[in-house]
């Protein structure tokens, strides 16, 4: 074939021989031109063109298995890939990833493409697999102690152990989760971190709740039983009470309810111990009274006469006595046969049984005397009252004398009596048997020389509710004064308010003389409640370009009831945080050294990525007996956080095979910035040829092969440039399972030759391939808090024997939330695959709550309210529940009802509610106290007083309802009233009182008589009726008038004196007389005429 034709080469030309690949696609035998790059030429030639139709031959390998490093999660893979063509010509060969470059743990595909100069492309990909051999690092907390709050039996405990792997991704479970409820006494806490490889590390701990809450025992009221008549003993049933957080507690008393108790009383003590030995106590009475008193007879009251040479005579009697005990003990005042001296002597006779029960009679001996007595008083007396009386016993000694040796000598007061302080006077009176009487009378004066006593109470001490600074505090200094009658007076009232601290109240007590004493006491109320800190959430800030740092300004908060806190921080707000995170811990701390902590992260984020520097291109010559050359290179890399991390595809110092190899570096800070660069390293050959075999090769064989076709390139060099190079196998050929060598041999145009030989090793390495189900969901019954579930995974391997596990089995309980099924299948290579899937129970089932039924409590007599203890009780199916209340078991229920509403909450958000009443019961009467009978003068106008006057009424409630007969400041009419009064609490128990408002006249009324009156007797009589009206005014209103003589009687001639005398109801009086002259009328005329 003859071609005349123009070629214009484009690209390289190599001197055309015998066999060899021309760019253009076809082959020109028996030519020897040399044809460089852009020329144009013209050839004529008479050849054959054969066409390049084939594309180029790649090698990828099959599998690339490495082992992660324990301290790393990524690891430089090397590799090797080949591409040629038949062509001979350069071809252009890419992989997704270099030879070198970095692999993380897990498996990732690199695809590879060569095109030859003719444009035709093959391509191949394989896997890169990066097993991670090493397990996670898990870390407990150390064990863990905490108190039990005093109403509760559990305590919500937040942990956080750590796990640490080389892969950065870990799964920790425990078989608890933080801020679980824990109950009292010690449970163990375990805990296992599974990396992504299913490598585990494990630990545990303990958590151990402390009981420092002592269980509360209440005894019953002291018990009393009466006798039965026949009886001496009763049997009585009693019933204490103890709770305790801890819900178990060990009672025991010294009696049993039911024992025989006999007359009398007896103390039972009780104890109440809980599984922490910490113990309670209480005791009461039980009293076995009998109530059947004895009957006694006395004789009628006896007289006799006394004779006449004696003052007295003996009289014998005999009273009786019986009771159903047959001991009883008759006395009497006087024994029978006894001298009784003239008058009348009461004998007093009393028997007592030996209960105490009495019975008494008395009756009078009567000695009479006829004789009239002489009495005699002693002068006015002076005492000082005793330091530690109101009175003062003073004894005096009147005298009376009677011709009959017997007299009854009275007084208003017996000598020795108990006289109050201030003035009274004694009255005597002495009486003979006849009736006939003496009286005298003097003064006894007590006179008030000491202050009184005042007495507080010991220092008191109260603890603060949760939400208030204050408490009100109830107290009661005592004064007593020897007068009975003082004005104590207080810095603070009873009940006032005290804040969180120390307050000192400071008493008074004043007696009517203006003596008085002092005291004082502390008030301290103390904090037992811990103060609430609030951290920020999480702060993330970005550090600017040029830093490493940023100042990050935050503001925690404290509440606490006291008002008055102390809040620290590890940071102050406004300092400087380095890239990265940094935990914040902060603590609040009140006056009473209770104290909240809470943490809170800042992140100081980088956004400026680092900048990388790589040398320029780099060229060295091979020595003559190497074909690569160690490089040293230096790139360098800067970052704002001081701290990166710079890659290279090679290391420095790395070998660098003849030709060309380029170069990549990253550099990576801490935040994931990187910047990346790359420069060429060219080693250059100027050693001649020599024939080198590729190493032994290994490939995988694929999964449903037994063989594999094995690309391979031996080289063969030399300074001619020309070589022969044949081998026993070709590249591409199939080879199976197992190992064959193949043989090469390189001759040169001499025909010296060099051979070498290597082996092709066919693996298997292809994994099984596992599957699990999808995620499973089941729901729990009602009575239980974990399901059985069955599951089937399956497992596939091209060597039909795998061995399947899972970290559950089939059939396996799962409790109520969420677990995860792990899963691995493992072939006879070793080789494996995994999956795992969850398995979430259900809760359907709410809780079931009960409450205790209505609580009715007796409110003590000192008391408006009572601590009640009480136990709801919540079950539900998961084990775990919060149970709620609005009061909390032992509050202080004050008297009335309140209603307690109870709720319980399971993990699932089900809940259930009950309510009960608790009713405190008033059984405490209020206590009134009247003043003292109350004496007033009436003014000298006025017939009546405006008195005011101010009972007081107390009790438990705190809230009472006073009233009286009449209002304080109403008007009192001269003489006697009585003033009743009653105080009645909202229980509707009262208490009554009463006392005399005497207003005495001390003003005389005031009389008038009319002049002197003359009338004239006519002549016929001897006398003239005479009417006249004096006058009497008195300011009682009410007077008595008399007169000598009555308006219109007569009056007979001459002069007669009337005396009228005027006396009010007081017995005060005023007198005046007149005279009424009768004349005869003759007389009259004698005296006219004259």
């Amino acid at each position: 074939m003859e071609i005349n034709s123009y070629f214009t080469w484009n690209s390289h030309i190599n001197t055309i021989a015998s066999n060899a690949s021309k760019e253009l696609g076809f082959f020109v035998p028996d030519s020897r031109i040399l044809y460089p790059i852009g020329f144009t030429c013209f050839t004529k030639h008479n050849f054959t063109p054969k066409w390049n139709t084939t594309p180029p031959v790649i090698i990828c390998p099959e599998y690339v298995h490495r082992t992660a490093p324990d301290d790393g999660n990524n690891l430089a893979v090397d590799f090797v890939t080949e591409c040629t063509d038949s062509s001979g010509g350069d071809v252009n060969f890419t992989c997704s990833h270099q030879s070198g470059a970095i692999f993380t743990i897990g498996t990732e595909s690199v695809s590879c493409t060569c095109s030859d100069p003719a444009e035709l492309v093959n391509t191949c990909d394989f896997q890169v697999t990066v097993t991670d051999i090493t397990a996670p690092i898990i870390e407990c907390p150390e064990n863990l102690t905490r108190e039990a709050p005093s109403t509760m039996n559990s305590v919500r405990v937040p942990f956080e152990p750590s796990c640490t792997d080389n892969s950065g991704r870990d799964n920790l479970t425990c078989s608890h989760s933080s801020g679980d409820e824990f109950r009292i006494g010690s449970e163990t806490v375990s805990c296992t971190c599974t990396d992504p490889a299913g490598l585990q590390d494990s630990c545990e701990f303990d958590v151990n709740i402390v009981d420092i809450t002592a269980p509360i025992i209440e005894c019953p009221e002291n018990l009393t039983r009466e006798a039965p008549s026949t009886m001496n003993s009763v049997r009585v049933p009693f019933e204490p009470s103890c709770t305790d957080n801890s819900g178990r507690d060990n009672l025991t008393c010294s009696h049993s309810s039911g024992d025989e108790f006999r007359i009398g009383s007896e103390t039972v003590s009780c104890t109440c111990t809980d599984p922490a030995g910490l113990q309670d106590s209480c005791e009461f009475d039980v009293n076995i009274v009998d109530i059947t008193a004895p009957i006694i007879e006395c004789p009628e009251n006896l007289t006799r006469e006394a004779p006449s040479t004696m003052n007295s005579v003996r009289v014998p009697f005999e009273p009786s006595c019986t009771d159903n005990s047959e001991r009883d003990n008759l006395t009497c005042s006087h024994s029978s046969g006894d001298e009784f001296r003239i008058g009348s002597e009461t004998v007093s006779c009393t028997c007592t049984d030996p209960a105490g029960l009495q019975d008494s009679c008395e009756f009078d001996v009567n000695i009479v005397d006829i004789t009239a007595p002489i009495i005699e008083c002693p002068d006015n007396l002076t005492r000082e009252a005793p330091s530690t009386m109101n009175s003062v016993r003073v004894p005096f000694e009147p005298s009376c004398t009677d011709n009959s040796g017997r007299d009854n000598l009275t007084c208003s007061h017996s000598s020795g009596d108990e006289f109050r302080i201030g003035s009274e006077t004694v009255s005597c009176t002495c009486t003979d048997p006849s009736g006939l009487e003496d009286s005298c009378e003097f003064d006894v004066n007590i006179v008030d020389i000491t202050a009184p006593i005042i007495e507080c109470p010991d220092n008191l001490t109260r603890e603060a509710p949760s939400t208030m600074n204050s408490v009100r505090v109830p107290f009661e200094p005592s004064c007593t004064d020897n007068s009975g009658r003082d004005n104590l007076t207080c810095s603070h009232s009873s009940g006032d308010e005290f804040r969180i601290g120390s307050e000192t109240v400071s008493c008074t007590c004043t007696d009517p003389s203006g003596l008085e004493d002092s005291c004082e006491f502390d008030v301290n109320i103390v904090d037992i409640t811990a103060p609430i800190i609030e951290c920020p959430e999480n702060l993330t800030r970005e550090a600017p370009s040029t830093m490493n740092s940023v100042r990050v300004p935050f503001e925690p908060s404290c509440t606490d009831n006291s008002g008055r806190d102390n809040l620290t921080c590890s940071h102050s707000s406004g300092d400087e945080f380095r890239i990265g995170s940094e935990t914040v811990s902060c603590t609040c701390t009140d006056p009473a050294g209770l104290e909240d902590s809470c943490e809170f992260d800042v992140n100081i984020v980088d956004i400026t990525a680092p900048i990388i520097e790589c040398p320029e291109n780099l060229t060295r010559e091979a020595p003559s007996t190497m074909n690569s050359v160690r490089v040293p290179f230096e790139p360098s890399c800067t970052d704002n956080s001081g701290r990166d991390n710079l890659t290279c595809s090679h290391s420095s110092g790395d070998e660098f095979r003849i030709g060309s190899e380029t170069v990549s570096c990253t550099c990576t800070d801490p935040a994931g910035l990187e910047d990346s660069c790359e420069f060429d390293v060219n080693i250059v050959d100027i050693t001649a040829p020599s024939i080198e075999c590729p190493e032994n090769l290994t490939r995988e064989a694929p999964s449903t092969m037994n063989s594999v076709r094995v690309p391979f390139e031996p080289s063969c060099t030399d300074n001619s440039g020309r070589d022969n190079l044949t081998c026993s196998h070709s590249s591409g050929d199939e080879f199976r399972i197992g190992s064959e060598t193949v043989s090469c041999t390189c001759t040169d145009p001499a025909g010296s030759e060099d051979s070498c030989e290597f082996d092709v090793n066919i693996v298997d390495i292809t994994a099984p391939i596992i599957e699990c189900p999808e995620n499973l969901t089941r729901e729990a019954p009602s009575t239980m808090n974990s399901v059985r579930v069955p599951f089937e995974p399956s497992c596939t391997d091209n060597s039909g024997r795998d061995n399947l596990t899972c970290s559950h089995s089939s059939g396996d309980e799962f409790r109520i939330g969420s677990e995860t099924v792990s899963c691995t299948c493992t072939d006879p290579a070793g080789l494996e695959d995994s999956c795992e899937f969850d398995v979430n129970i259900v809760d359907i089932t709410a809780p079931s709550i009960e409450c205790p039924e209505n609580l009715t409590r007796e409110a003590p007599s000192t008391m408006n309210s009572v601590r009640v203890p009480f136990e709801p009780s919540c079950t539900d199916n998961s084990g775990r529940d919060n149970l709620t209340c609005s009061h909390s078991s032992g509050d202080e229920f004050r008297i009335g009802s309140e209603t307690v509403s109870c709720t319980c909450t399971d993990p699932a958000g089900l809940e259930d509610s009950c309510e009960f009443d608790v009713n405190i019961a008033d059984i405490t009467a209020p206590i009134i106290e009247c003043p003292e009978n109350l004496t007033r003068e009436a003014p000298s106008t006025m017939n009546s007083v405006r008195v005011p006057f101010e009972p007081s009424c107390t009790d438990n409630s705190g809230r009472d309802n006073l009233t009286c007969s009449h209002s304080s400041g109403d008007e009192f009419r001269i003489g006697s009233e009585t003033v009743s009064c009653t105080c009645t609490d909202p229980a509707g128990l009262e208490d009554s009182c009463e006392f005399d408002v005497n207003i005495v006249d001390i003003t005389a009324p005031i009389i008038e008589c009319p002049d002197n009156l003359t009338r004239e007797a006519p002549s016929t009589m001897n006398s003239v009726r005479v009417p006249f009206e004096p006058s009497c005014t008195d300011n009682s209103g009410r007077d008595n008038l008399t007169c000598s003589h009555s308006s219109g009687d007569e009056f007979r001639i001459g002069s007669e004196t009337v005396s009228c005398t005027c006396t009010d109801p007081s017995g005060l009086q005023d007198s005046c007389e007149f005279d009424v002259n009768i004349i005869l009328l003759r007389q009259a005329l004698n005296v006219r005429r004259i």
